[in-house]
C-alpha cells in the first residue's frame, strides 16, 4: 500500500507542476520548475519499493512499480529531465513544459496501471496535450490504437488481433511508420522526442508479452532495416533522425518479442540508450537551429564544430552510443539483443547487425554535414553549449559510457524482468 501511495505521489507531482508552470510567465522559473519535478520524480521512482513479478491483471493493485515498469518509469523522468535542460527558451514559452508534464504523469499512469482499462485510460491522455502539434495522420493513428488497445485486452484471445494492430500502430512498425516522420518533420525537435520515446508499443508487449508472435518480431526487424536504409539517403536531419529512431527503436520490439532473457535484457538497456540518445541528438539539433538563421541541413557540409565544439563531441558521442558503439551502453544492449534475436529468429535475426551497420553510417553522415568541412555562416557571436546544456550532456554522457564499461550494475535490473514479462497477467 505504501508503495503504491508513493507512486501516486510521484505521478501527482507531476501533474501539480504542470499546473503551476501552465500559470507561470518567467522562462528561467517555468525551466527550474520542470526541472526540480524532474528529478523528483526520477528520484521518488528510484527509492519506490519494486514490487516482485508482474502486477498487471492483479484485481487488488491500482497502481504499483514492478519488475516490469521500473525501467519505463525511470526511463520517462530522464527523458523530462533531458528534455527541459536541452529545450530552448522560444520551446517553454509556447507551453512546452505543463504539455510535457501531463503527458508523463499520464504515460506513467500506463506504465504502472494494474488494469488494462486504466493502462488504455493513460495511453490515450498521454498524446493529447500535444494535440496541436500532431499532423492529421498522426491523430488518426493514435485515437484508433486507443481505441483497439482496451477493447482487445478486454476480449481476451478474441481481440489479439486488435492488440497487435495498437502495438504496430503506436510503435510505428511498417507500414504504420509515417507518424514518426510527419511528427519529426513538423514542430519541435524536443516536443518529438516526448511523443517518440515514451515507446508505448514496447511497453504494451511487454505487459502481454505472453500473446507475442513471431510475425511481429519479423515485422519489427523488417522495419529497422527499411528504416535505416532510408534514413542513409534522407538529406532533412529532421527525417533522418525520425528514420534512426524508427530504426533503434524497433529493436526493443524484436527482443521483447524473442521471448529470450537476453533479448529482453536488451530490449531494456537499449530502452535507457534510445531515450537518452536521440532526446541529446534532437536537443543539439534543436539548439543550432535556435541560434542560427538557416535551417540545418545534409545536403553539404556545414562546419559548425569550429563554432560549436562542445555540441558537437555531446553529438558524436550520444550517437555512437544509440548505434552501439564499443564502451557504451549501447554496445552491451545491442549485444544481448543480437544473441536475443539470433537465438529465436536464426534466420531473420541477421537483420539486426546489418541495420545497426547502416544506422553507424548515418549518425557519421549526420555528423561530418553537420560539423566537419569550412565554415559556411558567420556565426563570430553565437555561443557554443550554455552552462545548463553542458550539465544534461555531461550527465548523460556518463550514463552511457560508464553503462558501457560498467554493465553490472544494470543488467541484474533488466535481467530481472524476463521471468515477470513472460508470465500471464494475473497469474
Amino acid at each position: 500500500m505504501i508503495s503504491q501511495l508513493t507512486v501516486a505521489l510521484a505521478i501527482g507531482t507531476l501533474l501539480v507542476s504542470g499546473v503551476l508552470t501552465f500559470f507561470l510567465k518567467n522562462v528561467s522559473s517555468i525551466r527550474a520548475v520542470g526541472f526540480v519535478t524532474a528529478l523528483a520524480n526520477f528520484v521518488g521512482v528510484l527509492l519506490i519499493p519494486v514490487a516482485s513479478g508482474n502486477t498487471f491483471g492483479n484485481q487488488h493493485i491500482f497502481i504499483d512499480v514492478d519488475q516490469v515498469n521500473r525501467i519505463p518509469m525511470l526511463a520517462s523522468s530522464l527523458l523530462l529531465f533531458v528534455t527541459f535542460l536541452m529545450a530552448p527558451d522560444s520551446a517553454l514559452r509556447s507551453g512546452f513544459v505543463w504539455k510535457s508534464l501531463v503527458s508523463i504523469a499520464a504515460t506513467q499512469l500506463a506504465y504502472t496501471a494494474g488494469s488494462p482499462w486504466l493502462m488504455s485510460l493513460g495511453i490515450a491522455i498521454a498524446w493529447l496535450p500535444f494535440y496541436q502539434e500532431l499532423s492529421p495522420v498522426t491523430r488518426i493513428t493514435f485515437a484508433l490504437a486507443s481505441v483497439l488497445l482496451p477493447v482487445g485486452l478486454n476480449l481476451g484471445d478474441k481481440g489479439i488481433w486488435m492488440v497487435f494492430a495498437a502495438i504496430i500502430l503506436r510503435k510505428g512498425l511498417f507500414p504504420a511508420h509515417g507518424w514518426i516522420t510527419r511528427t519529426m518533420g513538423a514542430g519541435h525537435w524536443l516536443t518529438a522526442m516526448l511523443v517518440i520515446n515514451t515507446h508505448i508499443g514496447a511497453f504494451v508487449l511487454l505487459r502481454t508479452s505472453h500473446t507475442s508472435a513471431v510475425w511481429l518480431t519479423d515485422l519489427a526487424l523488417g522495419t529497422a532495416v527499411y528504416a535505416a536504409a532510408l534514413g542513409m539517403r534522407d538529406l532533412s536531419p529532421r527525417r533522418t533522425l525520425g528514420w534512426l529512431s524508427i530504426s533503434q527503436s524497433a529493436f526493443l520490439l524484436a527482443g521483447i518479442g524473442s521471448q529470450t532473457s537476453e533479448g529482453i535484457a536488451g530490449s531494456l538497456l537499449l530502452w535507457q540508450v534510445v531515450v537518452a540518445s536521440t532526446t541529446i541528438l534532437a536537443g543539439i539539433m534543436a539548439a543550432l537551429e535556435s541560434r542560427m538563421s538557416v535551417s540545418l541541413t545534409l545536403k553539404h557540409s556545414s562546419g559548425l564544430a569550429a563554432r560549436f565544439p562542445r555540441l558537437a563531441v555531446g553529438f558524436i558521442i550520444a550517437g555512437l552510443a544509440l548505434v552501439g558503439a564499443p564502451m557504451t551502453l549501447g554496445f552491451c544492449a545491442e549485444d544481448l539483443l543480437m544473441h536475443g534475436t539470433l537465438a529465436a529468429h536464426p534466420r531473420i535475426g541477421i537483420l539486426l547487425p546489418i541495420a545497426t551497420a547502416m544506422n553507424a553510417i548515418t549518425v557519421f553522415r549526420m555528423f561530418s554535414r553537420l560539423f566537419l568541412g569550412p565554415v559556411t555562416e558567420d556565426l563570430t557571436d553565437v555561443p557554443d553549449a550554455l552552462p545548463r546544456e553542458r550539465l544534461v550532456m555531461t550527465a548523460v554522457i556518463s550514463f552511457l559510457i560508464l553503462g558501457g564499461l560498467v554493465p553490472g550494475w544494470l543488467l541484474p535490473k533488466a535481467a530481472a524482468t524476463h521471468d515477470a514479462v513472460t508470465t500471464h497477467p494475473g497469474n
